[in-house]
């Protein structure tokens, strides 16, 4: 795999790396990927996370003859931005600058451009075809329902996971009542975002985006 350093421009600047196959013949099809939520970073990583997801997802691209076009979210990595105070709309048209910079690289065929979402990402995809007109989208983990909706099935999981949990694990947690206090938690935080006005909340150790801001969140 070869790769090559990119930036491109909004109303921040977006660093980026195009994946390229070690040999190819003709213009090549082109993979841009749209990040998962959280500061996430080209590679797929945030600070409390290393995955390499995307990174893996470029190599494996590549070795069936795909670029791929990798980016660090506004805020994360390399790029310019404040992740805090980015809403939808900020990740939507860094999306369809993403898609631009790849129409206009050389070794790339600007009709064999394809979009692949992760969770958070595959909700912004159908807003950016809809100006990128891609050629297909590619939707990975993606959430049927509303983001609040989403996180209260995941504290009813977590809920069944420790009743069932064996061992001291186990014990411990329900001792502790791990389960309940995060539903419980999770309920008042989201009571709150839906209350306030404020652009910005500061809860802990992380930020959420009201409801009356243009955004999508994650609560965990």
């Amino acid at each position: 795999m070869k790769e090559r350093e990119i930036d491109f421009n909004t109303d921040v600047n977006l660093k980026g790396t195009v994946s390229f196959p070690k040999e190819s013949e003709g213009k090549l099809p082109l993979v841009v990927i749209f990040h998962g939520s959280g500061p996430v970073d080209r590679d797929g990583n945030a600070k409390v996370m290393q995955m390499n997801a995307y990174k893996m997802l470029a190599e494996f691209f590549s070795s069936i003859g795909v670029a791929v076009l990798r980016y660090d979210k506004r805020g994360a990595g390399m790029s310019g931005g404040n992740f805090y105070e980015t809403g939808m709309w900020d990740l939507v048209n860094d999306g369809i600058a993403a898609v631009k910079e790849a129409q206009e690289l050389p070794e790339i065929n600007p009709e064999r451009i394809f979009l692949l979402g992760h969770s958070e990402g595959c909700s912004l995809i159908p807003p950016i075809n809809r100006q990128a007109d891609a050629a297909g989208i590619i939707l990975l983990a993606g959430h049927a329902d509303n983001v609040r909706k989403a996180s209260e099935l995941q504290a009813r999981l977590l809920e069944e996971e420790v009743k069932e949990m064996k061992g001291v694990n186990g014990v411990l947690l329900r001792f502790l009542k791990v389960h309940k206090t995060a539903a419980s938690k999770q309920r008042k935080v989201f009571d709150e975002v839906m209350e306030s006005e404020e652009p910005v909340m500061k809860k802990g150790f992380k930020r959420l985006m009201p409801s009356g801001h243009e955004s999508i969140f994650n609560i965990i």
